[in-house]
């Protein structure tokens, strides 16, 4: 797992994101699914290009597991 290091150039939207994000993985975990997270926040964590806006959460999982969401 990478972890987040300093904010994008949107940093209020990104803080209420990831407070949102920890919501959701919580939820995830409550029900074991790994979810992968991809597009803008994926390539700010990568890069950690303090210049970027990450507007959004992109996740990804398994689609046997969305019942368990439900």
């Amino acid at each position: 797992m990478i972890r987040l290091k300093g904010f994008p150039k949107n940093k209020e939207k990104f803080v209420k994101l990831i407070e949102f994000l920890e919501e959701v993985l919580e939820i995830c975990k409550n029900v074991d699914i790994s979810p992968i997270v991809e597009a803008s926040l994926a390539v700010f964590v990568y890069t950690r290009d303090q210049g970027f806006n990450v507007n959004d959460i992109d996740m990804l999982i398994q689609e046997d597991k969305f019942p368990d969401l439900m």
